[in-house]
């Protein structure tokens, strides 16, 4: 199983570069003044920046007490007291479930309870996953959910019993692997709606293998029912084998060969044997 996870930045899908680390952002506002982004995540690290009150910067990690942040350019460290984190850009919807919410961001930890598929929560923090061995998870206001097994849900509101999304470049090819490189294993329609599984480096699972996130937006269940009524109101009515036009030019030629050796045994006065031909 690879144990990568789902990327969001404000509810904008991204797509990278091979890495085997995810990334995630989340936006972030400075909640005082004079407030120091530090070139490492200590106090006695260089100050690269004093920041105001209400400056708004882009969490891209979550350390012990502290945000890896992005602001202006700049790469550095806060101290996670001065930063509250922008809650409308902060919801996933499982997309594999039940999914089991953890009380501890660890595998083996007690598990505290569990969310439904297609159930949508509030993020509050991304634990990243620091090697290829560990996978990310995101801490909710229950307990640590593992990242791998959600989608970004830009609607908090949101209910269905799945995540679906819909292809708007297509035809989108499906590959076997989240990898461009990977075996293509077949194509997706524009305006397709599909459900998805999960999420991992920027590419969503679905049933036949994985579609690159940069071609889909968010779609919904009823979309999704909703396009299927459609294409089966559009599908051409059946007829019946006896009103098919072959069959009744068959029988047209049948009715005209009887009615000639009707006249022909009247007139001749003999008994003939009519057979219907096969």
């Amino acid at each position: 199983m690879k144990h990568t996870a789902a990327r969001l930045t404000a509810a904008v899908l991204l797509v990278g570069t091979m890495i085997t680390t995810p990334a995630f952002a989340l936006t972030g506002t400075v909640n005082d003044n004079g407030v120091r982004l530090r070139e490492e995540a200590s106090t006695s690290s260089t100050v690269l920046k004093s920041l105001s009150n209400g400056t708004k910067v882009e969490i891209t990690e979550t350390l012990t007490d502290w945000y890896k942040v992005s602001y202006n350019g700049k790469t550095g460290f806060i101290a996670s007291d001065y930063v509250t984190i922008k809650d409308d850009s902060t919801y996933v919807q499982v997309a594999d479930g039940p999914l089991n919410i953890r009380e501890k961001p660890t595998t083996d930890s007690k598990k505290v309870g569990s969310l439904g598929n297609g159930k949508v929560v509030k993020i509050l923090k991304l634990i990243e996953a620091k090697s290829d061995d560990e996978i990310a998870w995101y801490q909710t206001e229950e307990g640590y959910i593992a990242a791998e097994y959600v989608v970004p849900c830009d609607d908090p509101e949101r209910k269905g019993s799945a995540a679906y999304v819909k292809v708007e470049e297509g035809p989108l090819n499906i590959r076997s692997e989240p990898d461009t490189k990977s075996e293509k294993v077949g194509t997706v329609a524009a305006g397709k709606i599909i459900e998805v599984n999960g999420m991992t480096d920027g590419w969503y699972k679905i049933g036949e293998g994985y579609i690159s996130a940069d071609y889909v937006v968010q779609s919904s269940a009823d979309e999704a029912k909703a396009q299927e009524k459609k294409a089966s109101e559009s599908k051409p009515q059946g007829s019946s084998s006896s009103d098919s036009p072959l069959n009744r030019s068959s029988m047209t030629k049948y009715t005209q060969a009887a009615m000639q050796i009707a006249i022909t045994t009247e007139i001749l006065g003999e008994a003939v044997s009519i057979s219907r031909p096969s």
